[in-house]
């Protein structure tokens, strides 16, 4: 009897200590997916250390972090630049995930992902689904994360009122430091294109200062492109290849091909402007090592341009010519993808007008139906009345026959009865 009183306990210990275990491994998976899910822009190399350990462990989540975990690989293949990988598993969670802030999320990477690709007509299509989804989302670093990739959608296409319009909309929100961080990269980016950035710099300063209190360096480069072409634009060339320079270590550090590739090429433009064709050559040719995966990349384009230029300037023949045609390549391939983004845009707005228009159309179909409804209650209204009318007439035609019949009776009675004796004095 001791002896099963000890085995019993032995396994109720044992199954104990499972419980316990496993209980601790998804409390620690949990606490890891969330700590992932923070420093993913902040710290990409932790963020990649994390999602490894996740994937590894990913037999002890439940369904709801498996999605999670699902989110993130998705955006670990968008931050490499494997876009296509990305907007496929976007895609797969929105259309199986439960969790309606999960599938928002999701949409918000697709749209991001088709804004990288130059896929504008699927990127407008995906971010009305996506906005479709706002209102119900209560979560404000959510609502912000999705509006925000509206407007650098918006942005992407040239439509940079709209950007920002939706920049200016999480600003007026009071934002979570990355949102509103976010936020400033694309208010200024559509103000630069719209010809209204400040003439001072005090105010991209201040969105650099802001992004690089919160660690969000790549955000915070993104901005320092924004002010060095501003300096270019203002012939400041020797200044902004300083300080873009001064800032090529962080940005590699970021390990985001688009930025990376995007501040090579600016050096390269720069400096062969300042008249250093070597240091001109070498940003480029590293511009292009980033750039040469992502298709119809400006980048690239500017990169292939200036080696052009430079090999012209050296007499190089050969090399000028092989220059030109990947030059004319990407810039076709460019140029190709930016009457694409104008027809996206023509025909989002065909489109938004259609479906107006049908609005305006099922509208009016139904104040039609709503109008014959009354006039078919009235109708019926009006035939109960006559009907009651023609009830209560021949209740009246009844009651007073039925009256007249009576009084009739008793005219007659009394005529043939004698007053005084109340004999009938009619003879018989």
């Amino acid at each position: 009897m001791r002896l099963w009183r000890a085995l019993r306990i032995g396994t109720v210990a044992v199954l104990f200590s499972a419980a316990t275990v496993s209980a601790v491994f998804a409390t620690d998976f949990s606490t890891r997916l969330k700590e992932a899910d923070a420093v993913r822009s902040a710290d990409p190399a932790r963020f990649a250390s994390l999602l490894t350990e996740l994937n590894a462990d990913a037999e002890s989540a439940n369904a709801q972090e498996k999605f999670q975990l699902d989110y993130l690989n998705a955006y670990a293949l968008a931050y490499r630049g494997d876009y296509g990988q990305a907007i496929e598993q976007g895609k797969a969670l929105m259309q199986s995930a439960a969790d309606v802030a999960l599938r928002f999320r999701a949409g918000a990477l697709i749209v991001n992902s088709f804004a990288a690709t130059r896929q504008f007509s699927e990127g407008l299509q995906y971010l009305d689904s996506m906005l479709a989804l706002l209102d119900q989302i209560k979560d404000p670093e959510l609502r912000h994360q999705g509006i925000g990739v509206a407007a650098l959608l918006y942005n992407q296409v040239g439509q940079y009122d709209l950007g920002r319009h939706y920049s200016e909309m999480i600003l007026a929100e009071e934002p979570a430091a990355r949102a509103q961080c976010y936020a400033n990269h694309l208010r200024l980016e559509a103000l630069y294109h719209l010809d209204q950035l400040p003439r001072d710099d005090a105010t991209i300063r201040r969105a650099i200062d802001q992004c690089v209190t919160n660690n969000e360096l790549l955000l915070a480069n993104l901005l320092r492109g924004q002010l060095a072409r501003k300096w270019a634009a203002e012939n400041r060339y020797a200044e902004a290849v300083d300080y873009l320079k001064a800032s090529l270590p962080e940005v590699e550090a970021t390990r985001y091909p688009r930025l990376i590739g995007e501040i090579h090429s600016l050096l390269a433009q720069y400096e062969y402007h300042l008249g250093h064709a070597e240091l001109a050559e070498e940003h480029a040719r590293q511009a292009i090592a980033q750039s040469s995966g992502i298709a119809f990349s400006l980048p690239l384009v500017l990169a292939y341009k200036t080696l052009y230029d430079t090999a012209i300037e050296r007499g190089d023949t050969a090399a000028a010519l092989e220059q030109y045609r990947n030059y004319a390549e990407a810039d076709k391939a460019y140029l190709d993808a930016t009457k694409a983004r104008e027809l996206a845009v023509q025909l989002a707005k065909h489109e938004t007008l259609q479906k107006t228009q049908t609005i305006e159309l099922l509208n009016r179909q139904n104040r039609v139906l709503q109008l014959e409804q009354k006039v078919s209650k009235q109708a019926a209204t009006n035939t109960q009345l006559v009907l009651a009318l023609v009830l209560l007439l021949l209740a009246s035609l009844a009651f007073w026959a039925y009256r007249i019949k009576r009084v009739q009776i008793e005219l007659k009675r009394l005529a043939e009865t004698d007053a005084l004796t109340g004999l009938s004095n009619r003879g018989h």
